[in-house]
């Protein structure tokens, strides 16, 4: 039986439900896999690997979010007033939120810098 790499154990793990679904697609037991994710080797590729999900996702994201405000946009052309007004608030809204995020994150940056 070939030994598992940390990644295949990884990518497992973050496909799975639960430890005990992983193990059993791995073919071991879920003690021995509870064993080998306590390794530091492990635990560094699980981490590199959960940050690339993550950032994957993200990107996903973001073109949806792209999609989503187009759509937006083209709602505040609809014959309906109500639609009108839903799109035209939410739009406003999240202005609102992007300037608050935006604002924050300069004003972390310029206290960041100070300390420094």
């Amino acid at each position: 039986m070939n030994k598992l790499t940390d990644k295949e154990i990884g990518l497992t793990l973050l496909t799975s439900s639960t430890q005990k679904q992983a193990a059993n697609k791995l073919g071991i037991t879920e003690q021995t896999l509870i064993k080998r994710m306590k390794s530091p080797t492990f635990k560094a590729e699980y981490t590199e690997l959960r940050q690339k999900s993550f950032d994957s996702a993200f990107s996903e994201l973001v073109k949806a979010t792209n999609q989503a405000v187009f759509v937006l946009q083209e709602l505040l052309n609809s014959k309906k007033e109500y639609i009108k007004y839903k799109a035209a608030s939410k739009i406003i809204e999240l202005t609102a939120n992007a300037i608050i995020i935006n604002d924050i994150t300069e004003r972390l940056e310029r206290l960041e810098q100070e300390k420094d």
